[in-house]
């Protein structure tokens, strides 16, 4: 686990990946806010590598 977090790290640092879809315009109020949030926080860079993902696999074959 520790070489993939840190060979993660390095790539997460050395080629940062962009990968994004254009969001819909949100037209309700209701929806807007939230919707506001995830576009503040949601940046469409260094989306990769996936330590949740690679985590999950080593947890997989190891069991």
């Amino acid at each position: 686990m520790l070489f993939v977090t840190i060979t993660a790290g390095i790539f997460f640092i050395t080629v940062p990946l962009r990968f994004s879809f254009t969001k819909p315009e949100v037209s309700q109020n209701i929806l807007g806010l939230p919707f506001s949030f995830l576009k503040t926080f949601d940046s469409p860079f260094n989306q990769s590598p996936s330590l949740h993902i690679a985590f999950a696999f080593i947890i997989l074959v190891s069991v």
